[in-house]
């Protein structure tokens, strides 16, 4: 029979780190910070509605500003450029949005009532929103793939593969760029997810005085046991903080738009000797204005090894309406009380006996 345990432990975690002193330390996968740009280096990203109309990333601005007569979307049967990207970025505001309320929510049921009945429902919402994330490279590589007649290559359902052989100018740029983010991260957890039964599982850090919610990728592990993921979280012993979490993936989304206009101007300087001049679009999401302003009010309360990581820094500007992205940034999460319980759950169902849990220590 299934059965659902919490399982409770003590962690003292005064030294900001969550590992056992007796406990080697090993590297931490680090490729959000690495692909940031150069070394000592950080990526910016401004919008406004004065000078773009909107705040949405700067792909779509770029899409809408394509001349009709250099887009061949019709021909590949695929949605219009502006339309595909457009639509993706629609859905990721509305998921990301309903997980954001539901953070709310667990946040005041537990400040209220001391309890954390509605991380279940959390973890859902989380779940879609990246889901809805992932989808978005395909869109991204939708709006490439528009750019070329379908007579540059073979034909093929899958975009990636059409892009690899037309050989389009500025794609291979952009997918090296969004190689480890898609592949390492977003792409692993939903991946797993999809094709090998992998679930994310709540976590969470708490005292009189702090909540600190997250999840982890439960995977199989070497020898047969279930934790979090070996590829993820860092060989297994760490998990993610909602808090940090969307801050690192609304900055890749602003980041990937940044690449896709990137890759739109080279390919149509190379192709049709075409100057794209970016027009500013009065249309945007009213959605993502709201996720973009909720996200800059996140506290950095993040899980013990993310303290010490950078992470993106959100500025929101209500009047007149603007927002930066930087990252990486000096700026660093807060440190953690002295003494604190980390809370899981996950289900049994007696086919795996061992089981691993985020900061206790690597497996032998």
């Amino acid at each position: 029979d299934l059965s659902k345990r919490a399982l409770r432990a003590d962690l003292q975690s005064g030294n900001g780190q969550g590992t056992p002193a007796n406990e080697s330390k090993r590297p931490l996968r680090g490729f959000f910070y690495n692909l940031a740009g150069p070394q000592g280096s950080s990526m910016l990203t401004h919008r406004s509605l004065a000078n773009d109309g909107n705040l949405m990333p700067s792909a779509f601005c770029a899409i809408a500003s394509i001349p009709d007569a250099l887009l061949f979307n019709t021909e590949h049967d695929l949605r219009h450029p502006k339309s595909a990207y457009g639509t993706s970025l629609r859905l990721i505001s509305a998921q990301w949005l309903k997980a954001l309320d539901e953070l709310d929510r667990l946040r005041s049921e537990y400040l209220w009532k001391g309890n954390a009945d509605h991380m279940p429902v959390v973890i859902d919402a989380y779940t879609q929103l990246l889901h809805r994330i992932n989808e978005h490279h395909d869109a991204c590589y939708s709006v490439l793939r528009s750019l070329c007649p379908a007579s540059s290559a073979k034909a093929t359902q899958i975009d990636t593969q059409f892009l690899d052989k037309a050989k389009l100018a500025g794609w291979k740029q952009f997918r090296d760029a969004t190689k480890a983010y898609r592949e390492d991260h977003i792409g692993l957890i939903v991946n797993t997810l999809k094709h090998k039964q992998g679930e994310l599982c709540p976590i969470y850090f708490k005292s009189t005085l702090e909540f600190r919610p997250g999840y982890y990728l439960r995977d199989v592990l070497p020898g047969g046991a279930m934790g979090p993921s070996r590829k993820l979280h860092s060989g297994g012993n760490t998990a993610f903080s909602f808090a940090r979490d969307m801050l690192m993936h609304l900055w890749w989304l602003y980041r990937i738009g940044d690449l896709l206009t990137t890759a739109i101007t080279t390919a149509l300087q190379v192709r049709h000797a075409h100057t794209l001049a970016a027009i500013p679009q009065s249309v945007g999401d009213a959605n993502l204005t709201a996720v973009l302003e909720r996200c800059a009010q996140l506290s950095p309360e993040f899980f013990p090894d993310e303290i010490s990581k950078p992470y993106p820094r959100v500025l929101f500007q209500p009047v007149p309406t603007a927002v930066t992205l930087e990252f990486p940034t000096t700026a660093r999460g807060i440190r953690m009380g002295s003494e604190l319980r980390v809370v899981t759950q996950f289900v049994v169902d007696g086919a795996h006996l061992s089981e691993k849990m985020p900061y206790f220590g690597h497996m032998q």
